[in-house]
């Protein structure tokens, strides 16, 4: 009988595989564990990295990388080219760390890994030729360099220190060329951790108006009723937020989340679908409307929506698992156990805090 890992005993089933899995690496106490929450499958930030040599496309020669002290930061670009989604976020990806790439030339490497498989053709060679990856590309199409690093959703980016450890992990996100050039500052010795620390924190005091400070309060106050399980006052609260602003963005996320929680999976669908007409980018959204779907046994609808959703800059586990399950009734196994590893890191981290 072929095993399942539902959504409803994720946790138990998870612990239990615990012993089943190869050991992962230590987290280290450097200063890359202080950075990042992101990690790979089989490296903490801190870790030192493994070097690799791989052909480029669209060129001669190879691209080796040697950790060494001393060196020079690597920043690599993981990526693939299908679904549409994917190859759209990719390439504002490289579009973003090739104006880094000249920022920092000599300073910092950047590359491109193509992890994209071979049946989309010469997909590829057409987007190096048109000028829409200004990196060098990296063939990875066997998922080799994917697989060893542990890479979990694409695309994604890693920088690597000058001493080769792995400093940050991070998942595609709208602010990605801006995390990247702060983490090369830190790398090179330009900024310091403080530094760093403080380009997390928000800069600008914005002034809203007693309507939208209305919003707000009623979309706080329905959040705390939700973590708090009290479903029926988050909907009040939710409800009241979401006529009190034309784009009530959080107001309905919040509310889908709630239809989720009671189980009113067609309900959830609707309001999530509402939110995506606001922001059609709103992760949350996404994952909330992917989950709704396959609650409903609509997997073929709910997939594209969760793999959209994984490549989030924190997806849920509740999308990791989801999609995992999918995964595993396509009878695509190694892809539904490395969403299963990726959830029981996620979970380890949890009870950790």
């Amino acid at each position: 009988m072929k095993a399942r890992l539902s959504l409803g005993i994720v946790t138990i089933a998870c612990m239990a595989c615990l012993a089943m899995l190869p050991a992962l690496p230590a987290a280290s106490r450097g200063l890359g564990t202080s950075l990042d929450k992101n990690s790979l499958l089989h490296f903490t930030p801190g870790d030192t990295m493994p070097g690799f040599s791989l052909p480029l496309i669209g060129g001669q020669g190879r691209v080796t990388f040697r950790p060494r002290r001393g060196g020079r930061p690597q920043v690599i670009m993981f990526f693939s080219l299908s679904p549409q989604f994917r190859a759209r976020r990719s390439v504002s990806l490289a579009g973003a760390l090739g104006r880094l790439k000249e920022k920092y030339a000599g300073r910092a490497v950047f590359s491109a890994v193509y992890s994209g498989g071979n049946s989309r053709g010469d997909m590829i060679d057409q987007y190096i030729e048109d000028g829409l990856l200004p990196l060098p590309v990296l063939d990875d199409r066997d998922k080799k360099l994917y697989h060893d690093y542990g890479v979990f959703m694409l695309p994604l980016v890693l920088v690597i220190n000058g001493d080769g450890a792995l400093q940050s992990v991070i998942p595609y996100t709208e602010t990605i060329g801006e995390l990247v050039d702060n983490n090369l500052k830190l790398a090179l010795g330009e900024w310091s951790l403080a530094d760093f620390r403080n380009s997390l924190k928000p800069r600008k005091n914005i002034v809203h108006s007693k309507e939208e400070k209305e919003y707000i309060r009623r979309v706080n106050y329905g959040r705390v009723m939700f973590a708090r399980k009290m479903y029926t006052s988050a909907l009040r609260e939710f409800n009241t937020a979401a006529r009190m602003v034309p784009r009530p963005l959080e107001a309905l996320v919040g509310l889908g989340y709630v239809h989720l929680a009671r189980k009113e999976w067609g309900k959830a669908e609707k309001t999530f679908a509402k939110a995506l007409k606001i922001n059609k980018d709103s992760d949350r959204a996404l994952a909330g409307l992917g989950i709704a779907l396959f609650r409903q046994g609509r997997t073929a609808k709910a997939m594209p929506i969760l793999e959209n959703a994984l490549i989030s800059e924190n997806p849920s586990i509740e999308v990791i698992t989801a999609l995992a399950d999918i995964y595993e009734q396509r009878g695509q196994v190694v892809k539904a156990m490395r969403l299963n590893k990726l959830a029981i890191e996620r979970l380890l981290k949890k009870f950790q805090r």
